[in-house]
């Protein structure tokens, strides 16, 4: 009955919309209402505006603001951010939605209304044919008649959110409906907890991706049930296992066998079935040393600062590591904890082993030394870093946070000397640390990739892909990432 009416999708607002994700689905046209999706009703563009316009222009995005306003509110926002723009469109009257298509170049298999009322922006992009986004209002005061509609709104988006209920309990969404059978393989995760994470969203979808009769599913096993748990998996002939906190170092004692690279690190974040046990690995590693290159960062001769010491410091630590750079500091409040980082690098002989993707000089001698966070300013001296994040200081809910106090001289100065950025969190996707590198110009990259990287390299070490080189293509990843 309301079909015409649904939404092909929605989000909190229009800051809250998965833009990089509409882009690796094929999407370089946006048309957005105005007023109570970009701004407030009757306000001006003001910073966040502008931010989200230039970060949408940067991802190759075209826009154009479509209104059913007159031509001075509509012109004067549209001027101030520099973008092309329609008046008195007649929404949803679909002839200026064409126009717009014929202005911005695109067509309806790669343009997305964002408006915040179905029965003008919404009906109309679907009788255009396009890609449509319901957002949530920034405002809840609005004109008598604007509110009549939004009574007749809530009977539409009861019976939409009753129709997409029902999909999403028969997983049909996305065509990733999982047939179990007797055949079926088992992999999953161990962690404590385990309700958050994002793993069957990987492994589910590389599954259907492969035609691989698997499901993943995320076991909770509580620090003293460990042993237990992955005997039991052992004798339930489960595939594979991930591992999570608490559990990446105190699971090593019940393996059988353990990737030399993941002993070096002392941890492990996936179990791969063996006749006798479960061996070992860590692909932590690998996610990581990809999602950096793929992402252009450059470590062999290059300056690195590590931050932290916890189990995510040392990955990255021997990561680095055995990518030769100049000079590897680590830095961390407790400064013991860092110092046997360094000691357990150096004695692993991993800054000898040659990178087979890489030319090398091997004379080069990487220093590699350990510092206290209070000291990191006195011993950076003028040289360059390369910083990496592997703190949990920033993760939200603590958005504000950062391990180095961007508002003090010493922070400033550490700052200043960073010509890029990585932060292991992906939750905020900015971090207050990408932020404050990405003003200095600094190139940046969140935890996001690693995430998927390292969960593939585990998909394809369960089922016997894993050669050095993720053998899924580009496609899926670009799926699964802009779900993630």
């Amino acid at each position: 009955m309301f079909q015409s009416f649904y939404p092909k999708e929605t989000a909190e607002n229009a800051y809250e919309v998965d833009y990089k994700g509409l882009r690796a689905r094929g999407y370089k046209a946006i048309l957005y209402d105005i007023d109570n999706t970009l701004v407030e009703h009757n306000a001006p563009a003001d910073d966040r505006s502008r931010a989200l316009i230039e970060e949408l222009k940067g991802l190759g995005f075209q826009i154009l603001v479509l209104s059913n306003n007159k031509e001075p509110r509509v012109k004067s926002f549209a001027d101030a951010l520099q973008i092309p723009y329609i008046y008195k469109a007649a929404k949803p009257s679909i002839k200026q939605y064409q126009a717009a298509m014929v202005m911005l170049g695109s067509d309806e298999e790669t343009t997305v209304l964002i408006g915040d009322q179905i029965f003008t922006d919404v009906w109309g992009a679907n009788r255009a044919g396009m890609h449509s986004i319901l957002v949530g209002q920034l405002a809840k005061h609005e004109e008598i008649q604007i509110i009549l509609k939004r009574i007749l709104e809530r009977i539409v988006m009861r019976e939409y959110e009753k129709v997409k209920a029902k999909e999403q309990r028969l997983n049909i969404k996305n065509d990733n409906l999982i047939s179990i059978g007797g055949k079926t393989r088992i992999t999953g995760l161990l962690g404590y907890p385990v309700e958050h994470t994002k793993s069957p969203l990987i492994h589910n979808t590389l599954a259907a991706f492969f035609g691989d009769d698997l499901a993943y599913v995320p076991f909770p096993v509580s620090p003293d049930d460990l042993e237990a748990a992955v005997k039991g998996a052992h004798a339930l002939g489960i595939l594979g296992l991930n591992v999570t906190v608490p559990h990446k170092s105190n699971v090593i004692p019940f393996l059988s066998e353990i990737d030399p690279l993941a002993g070096q690190v002392g941890a492990v974040n996936t179990l791969v079935r063996t006749v006798s046990g479960f061996k070992g690995y860590n692909t932590d590693l690998p996610g990581l040393s990809i999602a950096m290159r793929r992402a252009g960062f450059e470590i062999q001769g290059k300056n690195v600062l590590i931050l932290g010491a916890g189990g995510a410091a040392r990955a990255a630590a021997f990561m680095c590591a055995g990518e030769k750079p100049a000079k590897l500091l680590i830095a961390n409040r407790s400064v013991d904890k860092a110092e046997r980082i360094v000691e357990d690098i150096r004695n692993s002989g991993i800054m000898a082993t040659e990178n087979k993707d890489r030319d090398r000089d091997q004379d080069q001698e990487t220093v590699i030394s350990a510092v206290s966070l209070s000291d990191l300013c006195s011993v950076m001296s003028d040289d360059r870093f390369l910083a990496i994040q592997c703190t949990s200081v920033g993760l939200a809910p603590h958005d504000k946070d950062c391990v180095i106090d961007p508002g003090s001289d010493e922070g400033k100065a550490i700052f200043d000397s960073f010509d890029g950025g990585v932060d292991l969190i992906y939750k905020p996707a900015e971090t207050v640390f990408l932020s404050e590198i990405s003003k200095r110009g600094g190139k940046t990259m969140n935890g996001l990739a690693m995430l998927l990287y390292q969960g593939v390299i585990a998909y394809e070490l369960f089922t016997g892909r894993w050669n050095g080189e993720i053998s899924a293509d580009e496609e899926v990843l670009n799926r699964i990432f802009s779900k993630l």
